[in-house]
């Protein structure tokens, strides 16, 4: 497995571009791995591009990866998406992760497309912005 790191202060995102085939060790490692990088980015959300990758984890693992992701990952309040190859299989598998991850409490989507975890993204300003202290109206 490849994996490439980039932050987008920007847009405040973590990314992780992974290529290759990953096992269950390589993933553990990798939640190890961006706990590690959003420690040291505050408030940012975390895009991981696995289009180019090969996994075939069973339930046990996913849980396994939703487990590590809530020990690694404590307090985190953020969104994370993954964007998976558009494949039968790895759709299954993305929806049994995501209620893993859900069931872990995380905000969690997959998608297909690039641009599509990105308006996600920004969604997540707005919210956070219309949940903050009411604006004051001028007299």
């Amino acid at each position: 497995m490849i994996a490439e790191i980039d932050i987008d202060n920007d847009n405040k995102i973590v990314q992780r571009t992974l290529r290759g085939e990953i096992d269950i060790n390589q993933a553990l490692k990798l939640v190890q791995n961006i706990s590690r990088s959003v420690n040291l980015h505050q408030g940012y959300n975390i895009l991981v591009d696995m289009r180019d990758t090969a996994f075939h984890p069973g339930m046990v693992e996913l849980l396994e990866i939703a487990a590590e992701c809530s020990r690694k990952l404590i307090g985190f309040k953020r969104k994370i998406a993954f964007i998976i190859p558009d494949t039968m299989q790895r759709r299954q598998v993305a929806k049994l992760f995501q209620t893993c991850m859900e069931a872990e409490g995380f905000k969690f989507k997959q998608f297909l497309e690039y641009n599509d975890a990105m308006e996600w993204f920004a969604n997540s300003v707005i919210d956070s912005q219309s949940t903050s202290e009411p604006m004051q109206m001028a007299s």
